[in-house]
C-alpha cells in the first residue's frame, strides 16, 4: 500500500489501539504503518512528538522498529505506558484472581473507599443519573492499590479509564452497574490479553527500546535518547495539533455536554490547564500567532535529532486552510526541513472525529499530509 492509499483510507482506529483508549483526532494504525514503513528500516528509531493515543507507536513496534513518544497531556502518557505493559503467565493469573475477589466489592451498597464529594476532578460529574456508576469507579481505584506490581496497576487502571469512557463521555444513556463491572471486566481481559501477548514477544523484540515522556515537544533534544551524540530518529511521525479547532484532548462531556477532567481523577494526575494549553495557542488569532511562533521553535528542535536527510511526516487539519497552511509551510522552511514533491500534498476527508470545526463543517473537514525532509 502507498502512502497516498493509506491515506485515504477510511479504516477505524483498530481494536489494538482503541481497546485502551478512545483519544480524539487520531490517525489510522494503516497510516502510521505505511509511513514507518515507507520511510524508515528495521530498526530505526521512529519519535512523535505529539504522541495523543499512541497509535504511531503501536505501528512502530509492529514494525520492529524502536520508538520514542513525547505529549504534554498526562492521559496520553498513561495510555502509552499501559499499552507497553509485559505480563507473564504469573501476573495474568493473578489479575484474574483480583478481579473475581474484588469484583463482587463493586456495589452502590457498598462503602465507597475513594471520596469523590470534594475532588476538583470530578467537576461535572457527579449527578443523580451517574452517581452510582463514579461510586463504583472509585472503589475499582481503590481495589487496584491491593496489586503488587505496577504494571498490572497500569493495566486495571486502563482498562477503568476505557470503561468510564465507554460509560460516562457524550453518552445519553447510562449503563447499568452490572453491565458497568461486566464491561470492565471484558476490557480487563482484552489488556491483559494483549500485555501477554507482548510479553510472549520479548525475544524477537530483542534490541529495541520504546520510550514514552511527559515533556513538551520543544525538549526532544533534551531525552536521554537523544542526549550527546547518541542515536537520532531516521522519521517523525505524528499529528500536531489543529490550529484554531476546537479540540477536547483534556476532558469529557457528561450530562448534556457539561466538560470534565474526570479522566484525571482516573489516572491519578492533576489538571489545571486550559483547552489553550493542550492545543498550543487556543482558537483566538493571538492564540493562532502563538501556535506558528511555538511549531517554529518546535520543528526547530526536531530538526536537531533527526538523521541527515530524515523525514517528518505529519497528519494536520485546519480551521482556515488558505491562511493557515501557507503559514505552516513557512514555518517548515524556517525550521530547516522541505517539502517532498511526489508526496506533498495528501488531501483526506476527516473520518469520524469526537471534534469540532471552529467556523463551519467544511473548514476543519478535511485533513492534509505533509512529508518533509531535512534540508
Amino acid at each position: 500500500m502507498t502512502l497516498w492509499q493509506a491515506a485515504q483510507s477510511n479504516d477505524l482506529v483498530p481494536r489494538s489501539v482503541h481497546a485502551y483508549y478512545r483519544y480524539p483526532a487520531r490517525f489510522s494504525l494503516t497510516f502510521a504503518a505505511t509511513a514507518i514503513e515507507e520511510l524508515s528500516r528495521p530498526g530505526e528509531l521512529i519519535l512523535d512528538p505529539f504522541l495523543g493515543g499512541s497509535t504511531s507507536l503501536v505501528a512502530a513496534v509492529g514494525s520492529s522498529r524502536s520508538f520514542v513518544g513525547t505529549d504534554i497531556n498526562a492521559i496520553s502518557i498513561f495510555i502509552g505506558r499501559a499499552m507497553l505493559a509485559r505480563h507473564d503467565d504469573d501476573a495474568q493469573a493473578s489479575l484474574q484472581q483480583w478481579l473475581a475477589v474484588q469484583r463482587k466489592r463493586w456495589s452502590y451498597r457498598q462503602p465507597g473507599f475513594v471520596d469523590t464529594s470534594n475532588d476538583p476532578r470530578l467537576t461535572n460529574a457527579v449527578n443523580i443519573q451517574t452517581k452510582a456508576i463514579i461510586k463504583a469507579a472509585g472503589q475499582v481505584l481503590a481495589s487496584i492499590k491491593e496489586l503488587d506490581k505496577e504494571q498490572l496497576q497500569q493495566t486495571a487502571t486502563c482498562a477503568l479509564l476505557k470503561t468510564c469512557q465507554w460509560a460516562l463521555d457524550s453518552t445519553r444513556d447510562i449503563p447499568s452497574l452490572e453491565a458497568f463491572r461486566q464491561r470492565y471486566s471484558d476490557v480487563l481481559s482484552i489488556l491483559s490479553t494483549r500485555a501477554r501477548f507482548f510479553h510472549a514477544l520479548r525475544h524477537q523484540l530483542a534490541g529495541l527500546s520504546w520510550g514514552v515522556h511527559q515533556t513538551s515537544a520543544e525538549a526532544v533534544p533534551t531525552l536521554p535518547e537523544f542526549a550527546g551524540d547518541r542515536r537520532r530518529a531516521a522519521l517523525i511521525v505524528t499529528s500536531p495539533p489543529y490550529p484554531g479547532v476546537h479540540v477536547l484532548y483534556h476532558r469529557w462531556q457528561l450530562s448534556g455536554r457539561k466538560e470534565s477532567p474526570m479522566p484525571y481523577w482516573i489516572v491519578g494526575s492533576q489538571d489545571g490547564m486550559s483547552e489553550a494549553y493542550y492545543t498550543m495557542g487556543g482558537r483566538s488569532g493571538t492564540g493562532q500567532r502563538s501556535y506558528f511562533e511555538s511549531m517554529e521553535r518546535v520543528y526547530s528542535q526536531l530538526r536537531a535529532v533527526l538523521k541527515t536527510r530524515g523525514h517528518i511526516i505529519q497528519l494536520i487539519g485546519f480551521s482556515e486552510t488558505a491562511y493557515q497552511l501557507p503559514r505552516l509551510l513557512l514555518v517548515m522552511k524556517r525550521a530547516g526541513f522541505k517539502l517532498v514533491s511526489d508526496q506533498s500534498l495528501i488531501w483526506r476527508d476527516v473520518p469520524r472525529r469526537s471534534w469540532h470545526a471552529r467556523q463551519t463543517a467544511a473548514s476543519g473537514a478535511r485533513e492534509v499530509v505533509l512529508t518533509h525532509q531535512v534540508r
